[in-house]
């Protein structure tokens, strides 16, 4: 191919011709999916199919289904993992399969109840990479990409808090899934990852990469390339990169520079495969600052190459740095580097010319010896010789770099070092994950019929790895503000998705730019004011603005708290400031305008405790925390531990009826899911002091493990006041349809005698708006139909825990009964995970016999107090008479007739 030797003074000339991909693509997703709000615009994998194919984007709402019509007409249909799982949106999908070729990403799609097929999962540590099961090396699907020991990167591993590559195991016998068709795994897992599904011409017509959505901003070009090769094959194609595709490619030089022999004599242009390409030379002799229309021009290109034939401090080679990442860029010259060029290091000959001859040779790192880079190539102890002649020779021949410490090159892989009698330098560096850049510092001083064939090898490979790292540039995620008071200061702090984006941000109300300040810590404002942030990062495009009206607050004034004797208790009253509102909490917890009670008048307290009072007014902070510790005259305190369920181990194990099974984690006590309504009763007494009862609602023993932070997820206390909870709980799960009631309940079977509280620990386990209740009642007899409530407790619409308080204030022997009353349906999710029974006193042990004493007799009676010789079956009493003269009083439950 005859060459174009080209000096380009206007844009015009660099213009492409963008070529409409033949194929028709579907990409079916759901609009702002997830907590980040998924849009294909910021999705890799989306750009890069928009890139291979004419993509056209179905974006559903999780409530309806798709128009499977319209989307078999495609030649193939992606469903993006943003859709959501177990809706009438993801569950119809299966319709398609078998009617148009399909790559899915969501695995979660699989399970039991939606298509069936097997049990999807995560990973139990998050993982960015799968590995090709034997036999599968050479699929389609890997063609061209970078796979070491088996292993396919697909995102970049900087993101470890959210989901990245998902799985599952367990195949459903009527699913279509079959284990000859598995073709990876999940990296360090045994779950399945990437598998495909053939009809029985043994074409392929779905096919499975589980890549979640949740980090989908850090998938690699690797990962893109992955999809896209799917998507060939899936529709009849091989996929992959093709060498012999036509690239266009610049290669810049200055033909004013002193030692460049002339772009006719040029070997990297004219012998290497640039000179097979449509390779565009561009002399940027007469180029200046100015011309920034043609660096912008210069992204239109597969690839950008950078002759070492031109001078640092020409006024356009400095521009140059702002083409790193959004295109391909093969770099010869490092002295590029210093820092009043791009300020990354500086540029380096190992040897001094003067006095000693140029280096001809680089060394490998042991860790690249495999890297595409330096394929069929010698390298004899892992070194690389690139010039023939060199002995004598006082000319630069490999040079070398230093780079600077927190730069923007400081952490880039160093792949070869070159060594002289100046020391040793970096040589061959690469940055960046997408539109790569590389070093690969050869002079031109005696390059002229001069480079070896491994030299040659070693340009070639650089050349075919640039450009299969090409993507679209992308912009980077706006910044997120947001806003923290302090008394007369605000502080703003900013961050943004894209990992390492520098955010630069304007006071006053201006754009910003990239000379913009610098944010690195939360900003202190102290007057009102307009803060407008961006976000820049190389190789992507500015974020768009985000903006924030910062206004600056003082505290209101704390309210006071008066104290007075009442007939009973103490009368508590408020005051604040004027048109300020109180709010008040009496058991210790600190107020705030939303989990606590608004003051509205003077109110009497009966037990001791600590009032707790902030003042709330319009425009200004919470005051101060007002705190009184209330004393009553005469109360016994209430820290007696009568009876404790907390469905461990204490006081004794949870056992079922008269046998000695112990219910482990997540052990159903009674039905399962789907189990029906039923009028029959069903009782279990777990030996322990309580008796669990339903008619049909589902029952369970579950770990849940409560957080130790005050709302740090699910089941962490709502408040400071509502710690204390165990590990596991008793579960009065879902009905088996809505309107199914609730039943479920657990009772005490001993009547204690009062005053005592009733303390429980519960929550819901739907979270999001429902609530759940918690009935506590009393009676004295167990035969009774009617109970008398003490209170009824309410959790809250999350799933942190509440510690409820019901009062028995009576002195009468009573059983206690905590039941669901939610009557949720199928959405009630009841979880106690403690039950105490606190009478007056302290605590010396928890219900454990004294060591002195022994059973004299023991007595049984049915539920109408008549005697009998032994247990019936049914509802017993037993009553246990003791050598020191104390009864004990029991309900046991025996399942089968004797």
């Amino acid at each position: 191919m005859k060459k174009r030797h080209l000096l380009l003074c206007l844009v015009a000339l660099f213009c492409v011709t963008s070529v409409s991909a033949q194929k028709k693509v579907a990409f079916v997703y759901q609009p702002g999916y997830g907590s980040t709000g998924y849009t294909p615009e910021t999705d890799p994998i989306h750009i890069g199919l928009k890139t291979a194919f004419t993509v056209t984007d179905h974006g559903y709402a999780s409530t309806v289904e798709a128009n499977y019509d319209s989307l078999a007409n495609y030649d193939l249909v992606v469903l993006s993992e943003a859709i959501s799982g177990n809706t009438t949106l993801s569950n119809n999908l299966v319709k398609l399969v078998g009617r148009v070729p399909i790559l899915s990403m969501k695995a979660f799609n699989y399970t039991s109840g939606r298509w069936s097929w097997a049990k999807p999962a995560n990973p139990d540590a998050r993982t960015s990479s799968v590995t090709i099961n034997p036999d599968f090396e050479t699929h389609a699907i890997f063609k061209d990409l970078v796979v070491t020991d088996n292993v396919v990167q697909i995102f970049d591993g900087t993101n470890t808090t959210n989901n990245q590559i998902q799985g599952f195991s367990e195949l459903i016998s009527t699913g279509l899934i079959q284990e000859a068709n598995i073709i990876a795994k999940v990296t360090g897992s045994v779950l399945h990852a990437i598998h495909e599904i053939k009809d029985e011409a043994n074409k392929p017509y779905y096919m499975l990469i589980p890549i979640s959505s949740d980090a989908i901003r850090t998938v690699t070009a690797n990962g893109v390339k992955l999809v896209v090769n799917a998507c060939n094959y899936l529709m009849g194609g091989t996929g992959g990169f093709d060498p012999s595709a036509p690239y266009r490619i610049a290669y810049l030089f200055d033909s004013s520079y002193s030692t460049y022999p002339g772009i006719d004599e040029d070997p990297i242009f004219i012998s290497s495969v640039l000179g097979e390409k449509d390779c565009e030379a561009i002399d940027i002799k007469d180029f200046t600052a100015a011309n920034t229309d043609t660096l912008t021009a210069l992204e239109s290109y597969d690839l950008v190459v950078v002759s070492e034939a031109i001078s640092s401090g020409h006024a356009f080679a400095k521009l140059l740095s702002q083409l790193v990442n959004r295109v391909p860029m093969l770099n010869f010259k490092s002295f590029f580097y210093k820092n009043t060029v791009w300020d990354w290091g500086a540029g380096a000959n190992p040897s001094s010319t003067k006095t000693a001859a140029g280096v001809p040779t680089i060394k490998i790192d042991s860790a690249y010896l495999d890297h595409p880079l330096f394929e069929n190539i010698e390298m004899p102890d892992s070194t690389i010789t690139l010039f023939n002649t060199y002995e004598g020779i006082k000319k630069n021949m490999v040079q070398g770099y230093t780079a600077k410490a927190g730069g923007l090159i400081a952490e880039d892989p160093v792949l070869a070092t070159v060594t002289g009698p100046a020391g040793t330098y970096n040589a061959i560096h690469e940055h960046g994950t997408v539109n790569k850049y590389l070093l690969l510092p050869i002079s031109c001083d005696t390059m002229a019929a001069n480079l070896s064939d491994d030299a040659y090898q070693l340009i070639n490979n650089a050349v075919y790895y640039l450009l299969q790292s090409a993507g679209n540039v992308l912009p980077a995620v706006k910044p997120t503000l947001s806003m923290t008071y302090g008394n007369g200061v605000t502080y703003v702090t900013m961050s943004s998705l894209t990992e390492e984006a520098q955010i630069r941000y304007t006071t006053d109300g201006t754009e910003p730019t990239a000379t913009s300040t610098l944010y690195s810590t939360q900003v202190e404002i102290t007057t009102p004011c307009t803060i407008k942030a961006a976000a820049f990062k190389q190789g992507y495009d500015m974020s768009g603005v985000a903006s924030i009206e910062v206004d600056v607050r003082y505290l209101a004034a704390t309210p006071t708290i008066s104290v007075a004797a009442a007939a009973q208790g103490k009368t508590i009253t408020l005051a604040a400031a004027a048109g300020a509102r109180i709010y008040y909490t009496t058991n210790g917890a600190t107020p705030d305008s939303v989990k606590s009670t608004l003051y509205v008048e003077p109110f009497t307290v009966v037990r001791p405790g600590m009032v707790k009072a902030v003042a709330v007014e319009a425009g200004k902070l919470y005051s101060l925390v007002a705190e009184e510790s209330i004393s009553i005259d005469g109360y016994i305190a209430r820290e007696k531990t009568l009876v404790w369920a907390d469905f461990n181990t204490n006081p004794s194990k949870w056992t079922w009826g008269d046998s000695d099974t112990i219910p482990t984690k997540n052990v159903d006590l009674f039905g399962g899911a789907g189990y029906p309504y039923t009028d029959s009763l069903a009782l279990n007494d777990c030996k322990n002091g309580f008796i669990v009862g339903t008619k049909g609602q589902r029952v369970t023993i579950q770990t849940m493990t409560p957080g130790q932070v005050v709302q740090s997820g699910n089941y962490s206390a709502y408040t400071e006041a509502d710690f204390g909870a165990s590990k596991m709980a008793l579960t009065f799960l879902r009905t088996n349809v809505s309107t199914d009631p609730t039943t479920a309940f657990i009772m005490t079977n001993t009547a204690y005698t009062g005053p005592f509280d009733v303390v429980a620990w519960f929550t819901g386990a739907k979270g999001n708006s429902t609530i759940e209740k918690l009935e506590v009642s009393v009676n004295d007899n167990l035969n009774d139909t009617t109970w008398t409530v003490l209170d009824t407790l309410t959790s809250v619409n999350d799933k942190y825990v509440r510690k409820g308080v019901a009062y028995y204030d009576q002195t009468a022997p009573v059983y206690v009964k905590l039941r669901s009353v939610s009557n949720l349906g199928t959405n009630s999710n009841m979880v106690i995970f403690d039950i105490k029974l606190m009478g007056e006193g302290q605590d010396v042990s928890i219900r454990k016999p004294a060591l002195d004493r022994q059973v004299v007799s023991t007595r049984y009676y049915n539920l109408a107090g008549q005697p009998m010789k032994t247990l019936g079956f049914g509802l017993n009493i037993v009553r246990t008479i003791y050598s020191d003269g104390s009864v004990e009083t029991t309900k046991v439950m025996l399942n089968e007739r004797r």
